[in-house]
């Protein structure tokens, strides 16, 4: 897995950020990462319209979040920098 590009969300919401990932030969672009109630990540699939437009199993989802997080967290200190 490969995280292709990583956007912060403005600060105030459950959704930290968007990102594109590669997984093996499969592109998903506009994932979501939220952190839920419970504290925990997940990884959301893009919507259109109201509907979700892939699935994501729950362990990929929360592998796909944690490599995210990470990505996140270094586009903020890249900026800084």
């Amino acid at each position: 897995m490969k995280i292709l590009s990583a956007r912060r969300a403005p600060p105030g919401s459950s959704l930290l950020g968007v990102v594109d990932v590669e997984i093996g030969t499969v592109r998903l672009y506009g994932v979501e990462i939220r952190r839920a109630a419970d504290g925990g990540l997940r990884a959301w699939p893009p919507k259109r319209g109201d509907h979700r437009v892939a699935s994501i199993d729950s362990t990929t989802a929360i592998e796909i979040a944690f490599a995210a997080l990470a990505a996140l967290e270094g586009s903020v200190h890249d900026r800084a920098a």
